[in-house]
């Protein structure tokens, strides 16, 4: 329970929910664009700001990618067995 604590605070730190991406190095900035966390809080950033949502579908292609390749991991490893 504790590494997923750890692990939710990290992908919050690295997102740009805490601190503005903005005020960090560029080096720091490349490294913070990998997270999956970071692509949805542009995409809630952009609809603060008024924007429609698939005025950028930058954040939106990697996030629907990776929703549709954890949907058919878990489809594939997923078994309804009963445990006893």
């Amino acid at each position: 329970m504790g590494i997923g604590n750890v692990l939710t605070i990290v992908l919050m730190i690295t997102s740009g929910a805490f601190i503005p991406m903005e005020r960090l190095p560029s080096g720091v900035q490349q490294v913070f664009e990998f997270p999956p966390v970071r692509w949805f809080v542009e995409l809630v950033q952009q609809a603060w700001d008024g924007g429609a949502l698939f005025d950028s579908m930058t954040p939106l292609l990697p996030l629907t990618g990776l929703f549709v390749a954890c949907s058919l991991i878990g489809h594939v490893l997923f078994r309804w067995d009963a445990v006893l």
